[in-house]
Parts: structure tokens; sequence; C-alpha cells
């Protein structure tokens, strides 16, 4: 299967016709457990084929952004919706102990832009249910998501980033007349 040419795997986790519906993967053997998909009625105009799987090689996030867990693809990839939905991506403590995440409310989710090659954070973030472990956002299409969390550059980090001022230099001396 592949989801905007990005390799997911063969375990879909979910593959249905469908106009309107709650979906929620109950497979608890699955990696993405817990993950809910709520579409309302009007959302699609017609039935369709919606698919849920894990993607294998995800593209890379910016320098200061990392996943967390496994990326989700939902296809068909691109498919816009007349009213948003609703994707809720759970999360789980040792998820968030081996990304270096002390709060789930450090956690944001992002969306790759396929067209444009590249992460994009789809904000707001809906709700944060800490007693289910799950993250709410509200879609207008589908994509791959990701749960991710962004490192907050220090002021001393900050500094050591190089900085653009603008200026130019250009060197007119001429070493070899010296």
């Amino acid at each position: 299967i592949l989801c905007g040419c990005i390799p997911v795997t063969g375990n879909v986790a979910f593959a249905g016709i469908l106009s309107e519906h709650n979906l929620f993967v109950e497979d608890a053997s699955s990696s993405l457990f817990g993950l809910e998909v709520i579409i309302p009625a009007g959302a699609l105009s017609s039935d369709t084929e919606i698919t849920i799987s894990e993607v294998i090689d995800a593209p890379s996030f910016d320098l200061n952004v990392s996943g967390v867990g496994v990326p989700v693809a939902f296809g068909p990839d691109g498919q816009l919706f007349n009213s948003p939905i609703t994707i809720g991506i759970p999360y789980t403590w040792p998820m968030l102990n081996e990304a270096g995440v002390e709060d789930p409310n450090d956690l944001s989710i992002y969306f790759y832009n396929d067209y444009e090659k590249t992460w994009v954070e789809k904000t707001p973030i809906e709700e944060i249910d800490k007693t289910n472990e799950i993250i709410y956002i509200e879609a207008d299409h589908f994509s791959i998501f990701s749960l991710s969390y962004a490192e907050v550059l220090s002021a001393n980090t900050a500094d050591e980033v190089p900085k653009d001022d603008g200026g130019c230099f250009v060197s007119t001396s001429n070493d070899a007349d010296k």
C-alpha cells in the first residue's frame, strides 16, 4: 500500500467503505490500538474506502522536532472533507519516555504535506485526554499524521545557532598582489 509515495505496512489497521462513522482500532496487538477517527454526517460526499496504516519509513522531521510513536497514514491520501473530522492518536507512557517527553501537554500532532515535502504542525490540539492517553485534533483532509515533540531551544542553544543578519561580505583584496 502506498500513501503519497511513502511506504506503509501491509498491516492495515482499518479498511472499509463508509460515508459517516466512528472508527476505533480495537486490535490490542496493533501499535495503533486506541486510534480514533470520527467522520460526521455530510463530511464525505459519497461512500469512500477508508484505510488506516502504520508508516514504514516516514519522512524526516525538521531539526528540532521528533516523531513520537508510529506515524499513521490515513487514506485515501489527500481526501478532503466537507466538514472537519476528528482524529484521535493514542500515546503510552513508555512511548513518551522513549522520546524523552515528560508531559503529554508538550506533544503536538504534525501532518506530512506531500506537495511541499515537509511536516506541518496541526494546530490547535482539540483535547489531550490524559485518562485514556489520546490526543485529538480536527482535520479537513487525510494524510500522514504523527505525534511529535518539538524541543524548545534554550537561550544558550539559540545563541549557538548561526544568525543571518542579512549582510553581505565581498572581499576585494587580491593576496597575490601583496
